[in-house]
């Protein structure tokens, strides 16, 4: 091979092994100026006009597409056609034309980067996520306004490795995984778009890759470990003998793992592990769990220029618990604020949104709109089992005037022969420090927990867990971190309550062992991490379990902790088939 060998890293975020020659991806982006006109906005708006109109043409055949091959990413692009179709968007963009004379593409450009930019800058990862759908959609209006092509990767050759600054949806929706052997990006995280189509086409994508564009040559062979999070250009023979059998032994495993998808998870002695989902959309998948673990509902809030009222909330939260078809649903009332703005709910700017006026903070202190909320979630309780999530909790009194707003509600509900669960649970996130250390007195008062390792990671590692400059100190498998699990979980078991975990943790294979060890026996993840799971909890015993936890609990460094875990995993018993 010509040329030294290249390694770069960044964030695996679908698993595989792939091997191919590189393409590097250069989209023809329009540019847009700021033009303003000074004759009749007519022909502008009629341009506008039938820019939405090709746009929705467009999305409505992709839609087809996709579903025709029965690809879930069609309800991406679903959602993208009814963001295109927003009467609030459409009267923004209507209104700088004819009131600020911008031409139509400068109108769009406008208007779609300043909810882009009010989405992107939230610390809520799905949230986030929703700004390149805005960007999707303006650039396919924009395309259309200026003439321009849009690129085609579906006609790259097999065995690509692609490779590109970032992917909009529309850019990796039609991709054809048996010609595109893997994915490099210089931006994106595990929450995006680009990660989320990757693993729906099983396609092994590494994202984050700095300088990617720069330094990977086009047209060269190329070897990406999408488990490790590594790229290599020109890899060496002895490098490629590895990565193969690494890649065979990855291929194995994730065959194995998928008859697990629906069984029920329970370690070698017998001992039931729950399978909780997390979900926050219009199409999540319930079938392979016992229960819902956290139900997002600020998804109802994302792209709205007017607040969801109590019935259009209502209805969501029944076609939820419906679908759950009689398992227990956890509503997690809203978590939004501070850092996590929506289009809806205009908020000050903070200097510190981490610890500022969000989630619980905010709801209380916006009592009309946290009753709405309750409202419709205690009438959707009388159709199902369900509980309500408090998030954001950091002391007994927020609890206990979420609780009593509560109440409230319910004697309205009551007076108003409103039907509804009268006995159901109400509980809280623990994600704050301050509460996590009142775990036993918390037990006392709620009816059940949920742990959101990410933000309490976050809080006690005190590292911004989206800030890449202090990635090194945001330390999942902190011994602090775990010691705090194993006191919260002990807590609430000498109560008798049920504790959760349901932050990205849960679905961690390699601390699924470390957490039942600990002794949580309810896990709640994103559906598809369910199958490698489930394999996870039925090759080992519970003894085994506690012993490896043990051990954990006595490391003094995260590295002593993943060290441990790499040797267990490296000795552990084979998958049951």
């Amino acid at each position: 091979m010509d040329g030294a060998s290249i390694r770069l890293t960044g964030i695996a975020v679908s698993g595989g092994i792939a091997f191919g020659h590189t393409f590097l991806y250069h989209p023809e982006l329009p540019e847009i100026r700021c033009d303003r006109f000074e004759t009749p906005p007519e022909p502008h708006i009629a341009a506008y006009e039938h820019s939405l109109h090709a746009a929705a043409e467009q999305l409505s055949g992709i839609c087809r597409s996709l579903q025709a091959r029965g690809r879930d990413a069609a309800q991406i692009f679903a959602a993208q056609l009814e963001i295109l179709q927003d009467e609030e968007m459409d009267i923004c963009v209507r209104g700088a034309i004819a009131e600020e004379r911008l031409t139509a593409a400068a109108a769009v450009e406008q208007v779609y980067e300043q909810f882009a930019q009010l989405l992107a800058q939230t610390a809520d990862p799905l949230i986030a996520a929703r700004a390149a759908d805005i960007r999707d959609i303006k650039l396919r209006l924009q395309r259309v306004l200026l003439g321009l092509e849009s690129a085609d990767l579906s006609l790259l050759p097999p065995g690509t490795v692609l490779v590109a600054r970032d992917l909009f949806p529309s850019d990796t929706a039609l991709l054809d995984p048996s010609c595109i052997a893997a994915i490099v990006t210089e931006l994106g995280n595990q929450t995006s778009h680009t990660a989320i189509l990757a693993k729906g086409l099983g396609i092994p994508a590494v994202l984050a890759v700095r300088g990617a564009m720069e330094a990977i040559p086009p047209h060269t062979v190329c070897a990406v470990d999408a488990l490790s999070g590594e790229v290599f250009c020109r890899p060496e023979e002895a490098l490629c003998v590895h990565l193969r059998s690494k890649q065979a032994s990855f291929q194995e495993d994730a065959l194995r793992q998928q008859k697990y998808r629906y069984r029920q998870a329970v370690t070698t002695d017998g001992v039931p592990i729950e399978i909780g989902v997390n979900i926050g959309g219009q199409n999540d998948d319930l079938a392979s769990c016992d229960y819902c673990g956290l139900f997002r509902t600020e998804f109802l809030f994302l792209d709205r220029q007017i607040l969801p009222d109590e019935q259009t909330q209502f209805a969501e939260y029944c076609r939820v618990v419906e679908q759950a078809d009689g398992k227990l649903v956890t509503l997690r009332t809203l978590d939004i604020g501070g850092d996590k703005s929506v289009p809806c709910l205009p908020l000050p700017k903070e200097d510190n949104p981490f610890l500022g006026c969000r989630a619980l903070r905010l709801t209380l202190n916006r009592r009309e709109l946290f009753r709405s909320q309750l409202r419709a979630a205690l009438r959707a309780s009388a159709y199902g089992p369900m509980q309500i999530l408090y998030p954001m909790v950091g002391s007994l009194t927020d609890f206990r005037r979420a609780k009593a707003l509560t109440r409230e509600v319910m004697r309205e509900l009551d007076t108003e022969g409103v039907p509804y669960r009268r006995d159901i649970p109400l509980g809280i996130m623990i994600e704050i420090p301050s509460i996590a250390l009142l775990a036993d007195m918390a037990a006392d008062e709620v009816d059940f927990a949920s742990i959101g390792t990410n933000d309490l990671c976050q809080y006690l590692c005190a590292a911004d867990r989206l800030n890449p400059a202090v990635a090194e100190y945001y330390e999942t498998f902190s011994p602090a971190v775990l010691r705090c699990l194993r006191e919260i979980c002990r807590a609430f078991d000498r109560a008798g309550k049920p504790v959760s975990i349901c932050g990205e943790m849960a679905g961690d294979t390699r601390a699924v062992k470390l957490l039942v060890g600990l002794g949580y026996r309810r896990l709640s993840m994103s559906s598809g991490q369910h199958a490698a799971v489930k394999a996870a909890i039925c090759g080992f015993s519970l003894e085994e379990a506690r012993v490896l936890a043990e051990k954990a609990l006595a490391c003094r460094t995260q590295e002593e902790v993943l060290r441990l875990l790499d040797e267990d995993r490296s000795c552990g018993s084979a998958l049951l088939v």
